[in-house]
């Protein structure tokens, strides 16, 4: 469903110049999308990026719900752009409680390690929400990889140790490259 639905849903709402607003209403619409299907208890994460040109400069909006996370490097270093959506996130713990939630064996109701995704219907009486975080940095040359990836990465692998899969050596790297040492690493750990 946000599969087929994401791009119709994303282009009818661009013209909107509010992005922060526009796509709290898109992941709002496509959780609402979810639900019509009755499937209470089927979710999933999401990360998508978006690139604007504005008056000579380049911005990019990262929107997450979940735990698939985004960062950017540049010859500067790394940042993070998403956050992390689990309870083993203090201020994602405290939403959940404060909503009427609780955290049970690292779990929201013992079912759910997500604080926020797309679905999981059964559990948004508990304070899992569709709400996504929404970054924005201005983006240049000297900003090299973006990288997104699942927690299949992220539980083995620290923001930090991508620099040590670039052995250092980022201009002479490509995607495919970083890819699979990723992926590598990811396996190995």
């Amino acid at each position: 469903e946000i599969q087929e639905n994401f791009g119709t849903y994303m282009k009818q709402m661009l013209p909107n110049n509010n992005y922060f607003d526009m796509f709290g209403n898109l992941f709002k619409i496509l959780d609402d999308k979810i639900n019509s299907l009755n499937c209470p208890d089927v979710g999933s994460t999401a990360t998508i990026v978006y690139i604007e040109k504005q008056d000579n400069k380049k911005y990019l909006y990262c929107v997450n719900v979940g735990d698939t996370r985004c960062i950017i490097i540049n010859k500067n270093g790394i940042m993070r752009l998403s956050k992390d959506d689990r309870v083993d996130n203090e201020e994602e713990k405290e939403r959940i409680v404060a909503q009427g939630g609780f955290i049970y064996n690292g779990r929201v109701s013992g079912m759910l390690m997500l604080t926020r995704c797309f679905g999981d219907w059964c559990l948004k009486k508990h304070g899992v929400s569709s709400e996504p975080h929404i970054s924005k940095i201005e983006i240049n040359d000297d900003d090299l990889f973006l990288i997104i990836a699942t927690d299949g990465v992220w539980d083995f692998i620290e923001d930090e140790e991508f620099s040590g899969l670039m052995n250092n050596n980022l201009d002479d790297m490509n995607a495919l490259d970083i890819g699979k040492n990723i992926v590598d690493e990811s396996l190995r750990k």
